[in-house]
């Protein structure tokens, strides 16, 4: 079902909320609210996963004034839960005032990660129609969970803007557990094979209270993948080498899990018998013939992960203001390795090409 929101459509808009909020209401308890950008609320609080936010002129097909500025607060209605606004509406006016030539002095809103628009990041100022059809969600980071809204408009030209409220439970990520069922050894986390033969594996996710995991997916190490959502499987190797395989979950909050298992498979090189005794003749009865292979001569070079990983346009969402978090496994230690002294670390060497550097944490 597509919907086409334009400046006349609020009330249809909001009709078309309440609707979906009457039949999820048979299974939440969640409160319905209605958030106007107006004198009367400003500088209020507002406690609801489920609802809509207006600006000033509320529901129809008024617009906002002139001269306005106004700061909401909207927080979840659940504990540890964070707030999401989905801007359905958004068509503020462009009309600059500032004599200026150099510089704007726009209608904008503005959004605050927590529930003050003093101490909480910025999540950015927005004008015109950048909103529009986007989400404005609070980070895992908020322990409040709420989000701050400030509009405010100039002398020249009005718009209008709508977006509905809802929540969400923040990530508490998975834990990925795996072994290698035929390995060599009794911790079943690793293997020495030939190439062709099958290596079986068998994992599962282990979710946090109240989640359950929702896809196992499994990386061999050679470019491969089983995402057939399965626990156990089988795997063959087509070249010799080292490979680092890993399981990866997901729950039904959408949370991957961070944890590595890296399971190590070992392919061994071919074997090679040259130089290769040349023809001889051999006496049937007591005769004696020796053949010499060369195990140390290995023509294949091995191939192991590499300590550096490159990513490129991993987001998963162009939503605004979404925590959209981009792991970096790094494998090729040995299993179990640990830390005990972070002056261990000579140095982390990080090439980043970003188009805003604000809104990016790189987190050790």
């Amino acid at each position: 079902m597509k919907i086409n929101f334009n400046r006349n459509l609020k009330t249809n808009y909001l009709a078309f909320i309440l609707s979906l909020a009457f039949v999820s209401l048979q299974i939440s308890t969640s409160a319905q609210i209605e958030v106007v950008m107006n004198a009367t609320n400003d500088g209020q609080t507002f406690e609801g996963c489920s609802g809509v936010l207006f600006d000033s002129g509320g529901n129809g097909p008024n617009e906002y004034e002139n001269n306005e500025n106004y700061v909401v607060t909207i927080c979840p209605d659940v504990p540890g839960e964070l707030m999401n606004l989905q801007w359905n509406l958004f068509a503020l006016s462009t009309n600059d005032d500032n004599p200026d030539p150099n510089q704007q002095n726009l209608d904008y809103i503005s959004i605050w990660d927590g529930d003050a628009i003093v101490g909480p990041p910025t999540l950015g100022f927005y004008s015109g129609t950048q909103l529009a059809n986007l989400v404005v969600s609070a980070t895992a980071a908020n322990p409040t969970g709420c989000l701050t809204v400030q509009f405010t408009s100039n002398t020249i030209g009005t718009g209008q803007y709508a977006a509905q409220i809802s929540c969400q439970a923040p990530c508490e990520p998975p834990t990925a557990v795996g072994e290698i069922v035929n390995a060599d050894n009794a911790a079943g986390d690793s293997i020495a094979t030939c190439v062709g033969e099958l290596v079986e594996f068998s994992g599962y996710g282990i979710p946090e209270p109240g989640f359950t995991i929702d896809n196992l997916r499994w990386d061999f190490g050679d470019g491969t993948e089983d995402n057939t959502n399965s626990g156990d499987v089988s795997h063959a190797y087509t070249n010799p080498g080292h490979y680092v395989v890993e399981l990866f979950t997901t729950d039904d909050n959408g949370c991957d899990n961070i944890n590595l298992i890296s399971l190590q498979v070992f392919v061994s090189t071919f074997p090679t018998f040259d130089p290769f005794s040349s023809d001889t003749t051999v006496c049937l009865m007591n005769g004696e013939f020796s053949l010499y292979a060369y195990p140390d001569v290995y023509p294949q070079t091995w191939v192991d992960s590499p300590l550096s990983v490159t990513i490129e346009d991993n987001c998963v969402t162009d939503d605004v203001g979404v925590l959209q978090t981009t792991p970096m496994y790094v494998s090729g230690f040995p299993a179990g390795e640990v830390l005990d002294d972070i002056s261990d670390i000579v140095s982390i060497c990080v090439d980043i090409e970003h188009s805003y550097m604000g809104d990016f944490v790189l987190e050790i």
